[in-house]
């Protein structure tokens, strides 16, 4: 079994090591980005915020609603962290065939908790910070330092339901998460520790129960039977439409993530104009949030890009003319804009900030500035993005001239 293990370790941390390389060899100017637009943060002040929410999670004086509350969140934000990372962590491409081979269960989720620590190295560090945190709390600290121990387990049996759709995992996380919450309740001794020792056991038992590999319950079958019963109906979707919706169904995580960043503003944006209490600075602050609002969702043109990509050879054969897609991935990604767009736009005009005319010009131009950014990416190569950050910007400053007087 060590050699078993070392060799499939191995194997699944090199993949792992050169997909995160590449990522971030693509992502590298939006790093860049981030460090320009905030200069001098530390990483320790980064950390800090998610070690201060881990230390209330194990503190004593916690009412129930708010610990159980702040379990769910540390959780979530644990599977958001990995949900890129999917593909990298579970071994890419040949996962299936590594399934196929004769490891066992308790080989292969080593192996993923091998995967699941290296790729959680930021968040293990807020857990160093909190266990720190409460290590000078000296015994007193001792059933809280435990406790956070099974706040551990239980992201990284939360983070397995990415790389295994097990329901049985879920079960064990509601299970720990409600024997965890009693543990740390004031009580009796023997109370806490048994609860303690329960929730420590619950996501190793989970993880390790034999299982399907999806989930189970007929869903699969169901979820079969409505596609069949449906296809008939998708007929009334545009071709192009369509395969414009699956192309970002094939990406859920960076298309949601780029929807929420988009949404995030827009309201960001509102609730900054509010407190401002909508004075001057209110449509500066909500001009920029429109050009990051463009700068987000500019991104979906590189992802219809890449869906477009491999069938280049098909669609050159057909008689379409050269700007079909570009045509319509303009469309398509302008209509994605138009909601946020609207909630600040909309905000501006029911605060009386700027009259009918100038708030539709404004509108207009952000829409011809996601039309615009298309450029960069299509035509800029590995400087797309530092050239629609500065496209971005000045498309701002010039609105901001315009309107602000």
């Amino acid at each position: 079994m060590p050699g078993l293990y070392a060799l499939h370790a191995g194997f699944r941390m090199r993949w792992y090591m050169l997909a995160g390389g590449r990522a971030l060899l693509r992502h590298w100017q939006w790093l860049l980005v981030a460090g320009l637009v905030v200069p001098g943060v530390p990483i320790v002040s980064l950390v800090a915020m998610p070690s201060q929410l881990l230390v209330a999670i194990v503190s004593p004086g916690v009412d129930w609603p708010a610990r159980l509350a702040a379990l769910a969140t540390v959780q979530v934000l644990a599977l958001l962290w990995i949900v890129p990372q999917r593909k990298s962590v579970s071994g890419g491409d040949f996962a299936p065939y590594l399934a196929t081979l004769p490891i066992s269960r308790l080989t292969q989720r080593l192996v993923d908790l091998t995967l699941l620590l290296t790729a959680d190295f930021f968040p293990l560090l807020a857990f160093g910070l909190a266990m720190a945190v409460l290590w000078n709390h000296g015994r007193d600290g001792i059933a809280e330092a435990v406790a956070l121990f099974i706040v551990l387990e239980t992201v990284l049996a939360a983070q397995t339901l990415i790389l295994h759709a097990r329901p049985v995992v879920l079960l064990a996380l509601a299970l720990t998460d409600a024997l965890l919450t009693l543990g740390l309740a004031p009580g009796g001794q023997a109370v806490v520790w048994l609860a303690l020792a329960l929730s420590m056991i619950l996501p190793i038992a989970g993880a390790l129960v034999p299982g399907q590999r999806a989930w189970p319950w007929g869903f699969q079958v169901e979820r079969a039977r409505r596609a069949t019963a449906g296809a008939s109906r998708k007929n009334w979707i545009p071709p192009a439409l369509h395969v414009q919706l699956k192309a970002l169904a094939a990406r859920p995580g960076s298309s949601a993530v780029r929807l929420a960043t988009a949404f995030g503003l827009a309201l960001a944006a509102d609730r900054l104009a509010a407190a401002f209490q909508f004075d001057e600075r209110a449509l500066p602050m909500a001009i920029v949030a429109m050009a990051l609002i463009a700068l987000a969702l500019s991104g979906a043109y590189r992802l219809l890009g890449d869906a477009h990509a491999p069938f280049q050879a098909f669609l050159v054969a057909l008689p379409l003319p050269r700007s079909y897609w570009p045509v319509r991935d303009t469309a398509f990604v302008m209509l994605l804009g138009l909601p946020p767009l609207l909630l600040v736009v909309g905000c501006l005009g029911l605060n009386g900030l700027a009259s009918f005319a100038t708030l539709f010009m404004l509108m207009a131009a952000s829409l011809a500035l996601l039309a615009l950014l298309r450029l960069p990416l299509a035509w800029g190569g590995r400087l797309g993005t530092l050239l629609g950050v500065l496209i971005a910007a000045g498309w701002a400053g010039t609105a901001i001239a315009a309107v602000v007087r």
